[in-house]
């Protein structure tokens, strides 16, 4: 069974609180993976405008991506 934990951080003198987790893995994602990597390099397919939603967006943003002072940055590799 997974467990949840809970902790604190100080980074620059902020206190934060964080709840971290671990999920299981499956056979069925292994397939994605040539999708995604490129000699073990993480890139955008090509078509991926074609299926990218409003909603994949988001979680693409919240999970590897934010804000700088030009604006969105989202941490992938384009070809």
């Amino acid at each position: 069974m997974n467990k949840l934990y809970f902790g604190t951080s100080k980074v620059k003198g902020k206190i934060s609180h964080y709840y971290s987790f671990t999920t299981l893995s499956l056979i069925v994602f292994n397939n994605l993976q040539s999708i995604w990597y490129l000699s073990g390099v993480k890139i955008i397919p090509e078509h991926l405008s074609s299926v990218l939603s409003p909603i994949s967006l988001a979680y693409w943003l919240m999970d590897d991506g934010g804000w700088t002072k030009k604006g969105l940055h989202l941490n992938k590799k384009f070809f």
